[in-house]
């Protein structure tokens, strides 16, 4: 799974060179059997492909349960209104330290949604982001973030 990533990630860099580098700081979300001690940081960047973009980057989180790398390619769809976007992608995202109880194996799914102030040379962004099996292996709560991004244009 780690190397298909690696390998999307050079093909995309090297096709489209239309990209916007990418870092990220967020806090869990409070929930019943939740995660609000949850502390995520991101690297990656961006590649917007018309109303559509790719984006992979690389999250490190740490609070509840163990500490843990996750390597994602989320495809989304955004709407550029004057200085700002909304967009909404999804991703598959492999995972380096699995628990039992928050994200069961090394295969999750990112979904986020998030809006965006661009001008023409940096994006501040706000997102909702969600890591989860899907059901795929026991133990499946998930985890949710609030994520801070500042994109370079």
């Amino acid at each position: 799974m780690m190397r298909w990533f690696l390998l999307l990630l050079l093909i995309s860099h090297a096709v489209l060179a239309d990209v916007s580098l990418g870092v990220g700081a967020g806090q869990g979300v409070f929930e019943a059997p939740g995660t609000p001690f949850e502390r995520v940081a991101s690297l990656g960047y961006q590649i917007p492909v018309g109303d559509f973009f790719i984006r992979p980057e690389a999250i490190y989180f740490a609070g509840v349960g163990p500490s843990s790398f996750l390597f994602t390619t989320k495809i989304g769809v955004r709407t550029l209104v004057g200085g700002f976007e909304a967009h909404l992608a999804i991703g598959p995202s492999y995972l380096s330290n699995p628990d039992p109880v928050y994200l069961g194996g090394h295969l999750q799914f990112s979904p986020e949604v998030g809006v965006c102030s661009n001008d023409r040379i940096n994006a501040l962004c706000f997102a909702l982001d969600h890591e989860s099996s899907g059901g795929i292996y026991d133990g499946n709560q998930g985890r949710n973030f609030w994520m801070f991004y500042w994109r370079i244009l």
